[in-house]
């Protein structure tokens, strides 16, 4: 687990107003990779 995956999984979720999950936060990672594989990174 990147610790930068898991700050922006957790500024987006207050941003959006939701609470963070541990199920989430997977879901969170394969769709961060798979945006910073395919457009360089956020």
């Amino acid at each position: 687990m990147n610790f930068k995956v898991l700050r922006y999984y957790v500024f987006t979720c207050e941003l959006i107003g939701v609470t963070p999950s541990f199920k989430g936060l997977k879901q969170f990672e394969i769709f961060y990779m798979w945006e910073w594989s395919n457009y360089g990174g956020c």
